[in-house]
């Protein structure tokens, strides 16, 4: 049983080699310029403008993003490295259009034929950083829109 996700404010910035975030603090952009000070500010948003805030959880998710994918890598062996890797491209590539039936059917195929039975708990952590990527995504076609 899944239990929903909890999306916490980013602490720290990474220092991946995966992504280069700005700082949550920051209101900056997701391509990692600075909001100019004159920017529309709302008075009743907390001072910061609707694309300062989107922009600002575009960094956040990123940090997120590179902080989750860092923590289940460091510790995988060679073996475990390559389910990994390979689990991560499998739902990356289904998620990244709407599932049919077929994809479902090859996602459980792999599962349960492919996944080694002390590598299921990487889905759950797969899962988790996929659902950080298209929220960090949807946010970045709001501030392209």
């Amino acid at each position: 049983e899944f239990s929903p996700l909890v999306v916490e404010p980013a602490v720290r910035v990474s220092t991946s080699a995966e992504a280069s975030p700005t700082s949550a603090g920051d209101a900056g952009h997701a391509d990692g310029t600075r909001a100019p000070k004159s920017a529309a500010r709302s008075p009743t948003s907390g001072g910061r403008s609707p694309t300062d805030k989107a922009a600002a959880k575009v960094a956040r998710l990123t940090s997120q993003i590179s902080r989750l994918y860092a923590d289940v890598v460091r510790d995988l062996d060679e073996p475990a490295r390559a389910v990994w890797d390979e689990l991560y491209r499998l739902f990356q590539e289904k998620m990244a259009v709407d599932l049919t039936d077929e994809d479902q059917s090859e996602i459980e195929r792999y599962v349960f034929e492919q996944l080694p039975t002390e590598s299921t708990d990487l889905i759950w952590k797969v899962y988790k950083v996929l659902h950080l990527e298209q929220e960090r995504d949807r946010c970045q076609r709001l501030l392209a829109g």
